[in-house]
């Protein structure tokens, strides 16, 4: 319907006071009605804006500091005046938090529940109509309100009928960002939005970006049950937040905990602990730079209680601490000019927390530990054992062990000192990768302890292989059902999935030149192109770099074979020609997978690499030098794949191909023997391309498989071993078959020449009888079988033999008899093809 000139020109105007609004007041309010949030329910309204790096937020009404909301008194009124007041456009943003109870239900039990489930596509690049599609993707009921930030992305809200219980919540809100996950695979989501205390923008608000105003997108005004969202989100694995032992002060543990032997115990140190070290990094900081307005008062409370909670993780290990917390509260305090008020002493009593306000520490008991091991080492205040009194050695070496700190007087005790020595190897092992500089040590320390006699040097290596054992974590802790439930659960990650698993080592073995280093390069091709490997698929190997060391042939034989795997040139792979497994050369390598985290590192070979060491492949001195190369590579982030040679045993396959101690083969988790395969003698056929490939392994099903080596170096699957050799087997006997064939009985000489007659004269096909009668086999009278004398019955037989020889090699056109006459059924009709007519010139039967 048009409008009057007077309705336009309030249109205008009314368009016009709008865009001088900071808020538009009538908008923020239409957007809360649809979520449910009426007028006489509180709501906290919010501004929010970037300072340099720190976000900053202040909330309306304003809470009290460190003491969080009453919302049983929070007043309904709603603060717009006061957030424009202080709204800046272009640099603010406006918001509301949608749960109620406060601002938090991690530091303080404020929020309970769960009322909303909602996410954010945060893509700059993907459409708002393409965002909005995103939820019928994933099968999803309309949301109950859709809102445009103003900016690149859209928020999608549903109300719940029943608000959840805050942890059951918590996982909703994953699992309906999962669903959007895998409905729209690659699609960004703002992860943040699986937090119920995420503060939202409100429709109304100016996007300080774009200086749009937030608006409402699409509003259906539903409200579901949570099961109605649910049934259609997939199901997730929710790791546990913290423990829930040792007081609730320690986080759950992610990854790897930390082994005994890798940290000090509370004796072993030369002093207590500083109390910075049970905070991160960042806590640290800010107590150091200070806050400022705005941000502070929250700031002083949370730090307060990091800094109780520092101490009180330490304590619970068993160790002393160095400070006092209130000593660093104090230095944060000074830092932000007091928080604003007039001394120290208004800031303790006003943000301070309390010993019952100390909750869940910044740190898991693994990181704590590892924090108390780098300082230690770095200040050189770890001890290996107690001091037992008596003198002591002065000096001390460049190793990283502190020797000055052992006791030389020795014990009266035997079984006293053999648990000593097992310490100090658990020690070396852990600070000393070099096996020569790790066996002079223990050498000297059984020398000092008088232990030369009692243990004997194999029994030395069987504790130090115990002892990296250890560190790698192959020791026994049983897992109750609750930590089950509670871990992410374990999955076997793979460079090459089922052959090369990652983070662990991998042998490629065999006898000389029958294809280890070009099996090696076919690996490393695998990675950096993403080409099958023997018929195993590379996984996410788009970022991954391989490091190759050839030590074990010329650089020029390396060049040519890279040349043709293509691989010379790419930018991914990095080629030493050169390595020794020396200390410092190690501290290259090792320095080079840090810089490359994933790398996989293919070494050739291990006699190569280990000549300057002066260890024997048949000693278990050699698997310690595995054990070490193989622990130290996986704790820099890479993964193994190391050349070694076999013996010479033709059966041996897998782990019983490898030359050496069988501590070499107990140190690797994949064993990729490869061999000849054998001719009808049994000797290795070396000129074929062909060779037969085990797979051994822990992880994974072992493999036993024949490949191709193509001309440019990658290994191509054939098939099993065991279907090679049926088929080779078959084909053995087909030719047995075909070579019985060149030498055919005189009836079937006969019955030949009149099938290559009749072929010549393009007769039709004709039933055995009538060929045998063109061939003069029998008499002309005999139709049937029963006619035929002794001698014609014995052709008979011999020809029928013949005749499904030549069926089964194709020399016969077959039909069917459809002459209806008694017996056609079962009469066949053949007549001889041109395969056959070859095969009766081969037979010297008089053709031409």
């Amino acid at each position: 319907m048009p409008q009057t000139i007077e309705e336009m020109l309030l249109a205008r105007v009314a368009t016009k006071r709008q865009e001088r609004e900071v808020i538009d007041v009538e908008q923020a309010e239409r957007m809360l009605d649809i979520l449910g949030l009426p007028r006489d329910e509180p709501v906290i309204l919010c501004r929010w804006w970037k300072d340099g790096d720190r976000l900053n937020m202040r909330h309306y009404p304003r809470k009290n500091a460190g003491d969080g909301y009453d919302w049983a008194t929070l007043q309904v009124d709603r603060f717009y005046e006061a957030v424009a007041a202080e709204f800046r456009a272009g640099v603010d943003s406006f918001g509301f938090v949608p749960e109620r109870g406060g601002t938090a239900y991690d530091k303080r039990k404020e929020i309970t529940e769960v009322r909303f489930l909602k996410y954010e596509i945060d893509d700059a690049g993907m459409s708002l109509e393409a965002q909005f599609e995103t939820w019928r993707r994933a099968g999803l009921p309309p949301p109950t309100l859709v809102l445009f930030t103003g900016g690149k992305s859209l928020h999608f809200w549903w109300r719940l009928k029943t608000p959840l219980p805050l942890d059951e919540g918590i996982v909703a809100l994953k699992r309906l960002q999962e669903a959007i996950r895998q409905a729209t695979p690659g699609v960004k989501l703002d992860s943040k939005m699986e937090s119920p205390a995420q503060p939202m923008r409100l429709a109304g608000g100016i996007h300080p970006g774009t200086r749009l105003r937030s608006t409402i997108y699409a509003a259906d005004g539903r409200w579901y049950e949570a099961s109605e969202i649910l049934s259609l989100c997939p199901e997730i694995t929710v790791k546990a937040k913290a423990a829930k032992d040792d007081g609730g002060l320690f986080r759950a543990e992610e990854g790897e905990p930390a082994k005994p032997g890798e940290y000090p115990g509370p004796d072993e140190l030369t002093l207590p602990v500083p109390l910075r070290l049970g905070l991160s990094r960042a806590t640290y900081d800010q107590i150091h730079r200070g806050d400022k307005e705005g941000v502070r008062a929250k700031s002083a409370y949370d730090i307060a209680r990091s800094l109780q909670e520092s101490k009180g993780m330490i304590e619970s290990l068993g160790y002393r601490v160095d400070q006092d917390p209130i000593e660093l509260f104090e230095v944060y305090c000074r830092n932000s000019d007091w928080c604003g008020y007039e001394g120290f002493d208004v800031c303790l009593e006003r943000h301070f927390a309390g010993p019952d306000q100390v909750g869940i520490g910044q740190l898991s008991q693994s990181a704590l530990r590892r924090a108390i091991a780098k300082w230690a080492e770095d200040e050189g205040h770890w001890r290996w054992r107690p001091n037992w009194g008596g003198r002591r050695r002065a000096g001390d070496d460049s190793s990283g062990i502190a020797q000055n700190d052992f006791c030389w007087q020795r014990p009266s005790s035997p079984s006293w000192r053999y648990e000593t020595f097992k310490r100090y190897v658990r020690l070396v092992v852990r600070c000393e990768r070099n096996t020569l500089r790790r066996n002079i040590f223990l050498r000297d320390a059984l020398k000092r302890i008088d232990l030369r006699g009692l243990i004997q040097p194999a029994e030395v290596a069987s504790l130090v292989m115990e002892a990296q054992d250890v560190r790698a974590g192959n020791s026994y802790r049983a897992l109750s059902d609750i930590e089950r439930k509670a871990m992410a659960k374990p999955k076997v990650e793979w460079v090459i999935a089922g052959a090369i698993p990652k983070r662990d080592l991998t042998a490629a073995v065999g006898r000389p030149k029958v294809g280890k280093t070009r099996k090696a390069i076919a690996a490393a091709k695998s990675v950096l192109t993403g080409c099958d490997f023997m018929g195993f698929k590379p996984v996410d190997t788009a970022e991954t770099v391989v490091i190759l060391i050839t030590d074990d042939q010329s650089a020029g034989d390396t060049a040519d074979m890279l040349e043709a795997a293509g691989l010379y040139e790419h930018p991914r792979l990095l080629w030493s020609q050169r390595f020794r497994l020396t200390e410092e050369q190690l501290d290259q390598l090792l320095s080079d997978i840090k810089n490359n985290p994933g790398a996989l590192v293919v070494v050739d070979s291990l006699r190569s690499i280990t000549r300057s060491s002066g260890a024997k492949e048949n000693d278990a001195e050699m698997g310690m030098l595995v054990y070490d190369l193989k622990q130290s590579v996986i704790d820099a982030g890479g993964s193994l794949l190391l050349v070694h040679h076999g013996n010479k045993e033709d059966k041996a396959v897998g782990m019983e191909a490898m030359s050496g101690h069988n501590s070499i083969a107990g140190a690797c988790n994949t064993i990729l023997s490869s061999h000849y395969l054998e001719d009808e003698r049994g000797f290795a056929c070396k000129d074929s391309p062909l060779r037969r490939v085990v797979r051994e392994a822990r992880s994974g099903q072992g493999a036993d498989l024949v490949v191709e080596i193509k001309t440019d170096g990658s290994f191509e699957r054939i098939d099993s071993f065991d279907g090679f050799a049926r088929g080779k087997l078959a084909a053995d006997l087909q030719e047995q078959e075909l070579a019985a064939l060149r030498k055919p009985p005189k009836p079937v000489v006969a019955l030949v020449l009149a099938l290559v007659q009749l072929f010549e004269e393009d007769k039709p096909h004709l039933p055995t009888l009538e060929v045998m009668r063109h061939a003069g086999l029998v008499r002309q009278a005999v139709n049937l079988k029963a006619d035929l004398n002794r001698g014609e019955q014995a052709a008979y037989t011999t020809c029928n033999e013949w005749i499904n020889k030549l069926i089964k090699f194709e020399m016969l056109e077959l039909r069917p008899d459809e002459s209806g006459l008694p017996g056609a059924a079962r009469r066949r009709l053949y007549k001889l093809n041109q395969k056959g007519r070859d095969y009766a010139h081969t037979i010297n039967c008089g053709v031409s």
